[in-house]
């Protein structure tokens, strides 16, 4: 939403031109798209001093999260038989995760990459002949001068894991096929008992081929990591000069602090994968059903009893079953219905509640009510170890395995406290010059919101106490809330910023950047 804002705004409106500054209680929306990109009127008084412009604020903020988006979004791969527009959907509607809840997005990292790990060291630890050994920093920058050990060729039964291929099964890299057709998708799991029951071979994929499989590359990613680490210093540098920065700035500051960290941990994690790994049946099934729980030889689970809630913007094969899922949707909400069924969740609840409430009371509360609740329940499930249906050819959009880790209230907790440091960086704006006290107020309440629930999340984390579970039910959708009410404020103060936040800091303009 706030790129789509921010590019109205950059197409609509002439570069270089010269306005004069005018108050904010006599600008008008229209007048904002106007004026967004032209050149400010430069006071007597700041002649010799460096100025930028608002075109330069606003494209650099634009730049620094669209980068930041499309480069720490790294969507599980979509089925084989998806159409153009369901895979385009999940790009943009885990893009749209990225800009509202970062933070989610960065527990959703870290439990895959946590998972990584175990799974790569479990692997090998039952399959791998050769170890694959540990180099240093120093090593690997060698390595990109000499040829690569013979072992990175061997191909074959005993060929060793990296995290690499722990994250590329969790994204769902590798699907069971049977007499030439695709079966279902294989978790980690299932995967095992197929190898120890010797119905499969062994993938044979290194992971040389699955990062050439990413659309990621070294350039791409040191162009990004440039970007915003530029953004970052110029940020610092402007605080420690006591130079103020506008609320855009401020916002996209904060999250690219937390882009950098979910850049970080899926670093070795393959990017804009499309297509999975064909992994086929020795023989055929003579009697034996191959069941997504993970087991061979036991009968399929009733596809109706790992029904749930579909709201409309996703599809059916997002919503799965979790045991460890918060409560952040009513248990009597979450009824099973069949995957038959002609309408979506949300339709069929919207239809219910419109024959069961008034008009005004349905537009003003069932309403709003049923759309946070489908919202939420996709974010309800990020980063969870979700049960699969059978025969399902794609994981879930933010599917990560989590029975296996040691202790997942750790990476929750980790986190929690890069939520908190969120939130906090928007508090740097508490002293700002707002276009209106309602700005102020909303800005400074917001800002509060996005500090206090990580924190209450932690606090829930370490003592286990139930009334902060109940708080952090209640302050969810508040935090969504507060999350859009700081892209608006940002949006519609950056038009006519105060004088202080023009002045420029001379060495920014030296160092390498769009």
């Amino acid at each position: 939403m706030l790129i789509f804002f921010i590019i109205c705004a950059f197409l609509q409106t002439p570069r270089g031109a010269s306005v004069a500054p005018h108050a904010y209680n006599s600008v008008t929306t229209s007048d904002m798209l106007t004026h967004m990109a032209r050149e400010p009127a430069v006071a007597p008084n700041d002649e010799g001093q460096q100025l930028r412009t608002v075109y330069s604020i606003v494209k650099s903020c634009l730049l620094t999260i669209f980068a930041c988006v499309w480069k720490s979004a790294h969507p599980n791969i979509n089925g084989p038989r998806d159409s153009w527009w369901t895979r385009t959907k999940r790009k943009l509607i885990t893009m749209l995760y990225a800009v509202i809840t970062p933070e989610l997005m960065l527990l959703w990292a870290l439990n895959q990459r946590q998972a990584a790990k175990v799974i790569a060291e479990r692997y090998n630890k039952e399959f791998a002949i050769i170890e694959k050994t540990q180099i240093s920093f120093w090593g690997k920058v060698v390595g990109l001068f000499r040829p690569l050990p013979e072992e990175t060729t061997w191909r074959g039964e005993g060929q060793s894991w990296t995290v690499t291929h722990g994250f590329f099964i969790q994204m769902g890299g590798f699907i069971l096929y049977n007499n030439g057709r695709p079966k279902e998708v294989l978790d980690y799991q299932l995967l095992m008992k197929l190898l120890r029951e010797k119905a499969i071979d062994p993938p044979t994929v290194t992971e040389r081929e699955l990062q050439d499989r990413s659309k990621g590359d070294t350039i791409s990613k040191a162009i990004i990591v440039t970007q915003t680490t530029w953004f970052v210093l110029q940020g610092i540098a402007r605080v420690a000069q006591r130079l103020p920065l506008s609320e855009l700035e401020v916002l996209t500051l904060a999250f690219a602090v937390v882009n950098v960290a979910i850049y970080a941990v899926w670093w070795n994690k393959p990017q804009g994968v499309d297509t999975a790994i064909c992994v086929r049946l020795k023989t055929e099934e003579q009697g034996t059903t191959v069941s997504s729980t993970g087991s061979v030889g036991e009968e399929p689970h009733d596809l109706e009893s790992l029904s749930h809630p579909e709201p409309s913007i996703i599809s059916h094969a997002d919503y799965r079953h979790s045991n460890d899922s918060l409560p952040l949707i009513p248990p009597h909400e979450q009824g099973n219905i069949s995957t038959g069924e002609k309408h979506s969740w949300l339709r069929r609840k919207l239809r219910q509640d419109r024959e069961q409430h008034s008009l005004p009371f349905f537009l003003l509360f069932r309403l709003p009510y049923r759309i946070i609740l489908s919202v939420l329940h996709s974010l309800n499930k990020m980063g969870e170890d979700i049960e699969f249906r059978k025969k399902d050819l794609r994981v879930p959009m933010f599917y990560a395995v989590t029975q296996m880790t040691v202790d997942n209230s750790i990476t929750a907790m980790v986190a929690s406290v890069i939520g908190i440091i969120f939130g906090a960086i928007h508090l740097l704006a508490w002293a700002a010059e707002f276009p209106s006290h309602r700005d102020t107020v909303l800005w400074r309440i917001s800002a509060i919101v996005m500090t206090v629930e990580p924190l209450l999340l932690l606090v829930a984390l370490a003592t286990e106490i139930h009334v902060f579970w109940v708080l952090l039910f209640f302050v969810a959708p508040v935090y969504v809330a507060a999350r859009f009410v700081l892209l608006f404020v940002a949006v519609l103060a950056i038009h006519d910023p105060p004088r202080g936040v023009l002045l420029d800091i001379s060495w920014t303009s030296h160092i390498p950047h769009f």
